[in-house]
């Protein structure tokens, strides 16, 4: 391995890691059927066997099923089909400040309300399948585009905190 100095220039004398021999000689290792996968393609079956060995209550991470169903519903393809129809609509800028940086899709009538009325509806453990059939808090009636310094102010009824720290 070379040395570079601080602007990234190599430093005059140092010696490189591998010599340009064992380089050639790594790289013509890897050529050709010398490599163990060379023309070799796994199968749909195995891979859909190899996967389905590592998913839900198999893999190793799992810890009961505990996402939770606004996690749920963020990842939906629903909602982010309807966040972009949000910021199509709004022409990418918010809607009160006009900027383009920074945006998020703002609910006007607030996801987490929409949870807990499908809730007292429906009970706990059919919400997020209550809230995909009806869909209607995926209406672009029911988003707009604000920047994040808007939907704060939005959310908290004040400015969004900067942080200005002092140099000394």
């Amino acid at each position: 391995m070379f040395i570079r100095n601080q602007v990234g220039q190599f430093i005059k004398g140092s010696v490189p890691l591998f010599t340009d021999s064992h380089r050639e000689k790594i790289r013509i290792s890897k050529i050709g059927n010398r490599n163990g996968m060379f023309g070799k393609k796994e199968s749909e079956d195995h891979k859909s066997l190899r996967t389905s060995k590592i998913r839900g209550e198999n893999h190793w991470n799992w810890k009961g099923g505990i996402t939770s169903v606004m996690t749920k519903i963020k990842l939906s393809d629903q909602y982010s089909d309807w966040r972009n129809a949000v910021l199509k609509r709004d022409n990418y800028m918010c809607i009160w400040c006009d900027s383009k940086k920074n945006l998020e899709v703002d609910h006007i009538v607030e996801l987490s309300k929409i949870f807990q009325l499908g809730k007292i509806l429906v009970g706990a453990e059919n919400v997020f399948d209550w809230i995909m059939k009806n869909r209607f808090f995926l209406g672009v009636w029911n988003g707009r585009t604000l920047c994040k310094e808007c939907h704060y102010l939005r959310t908290h009824g004040r400015q969004f905190a900067t942080q200005n720290f002092l140099t000394i």
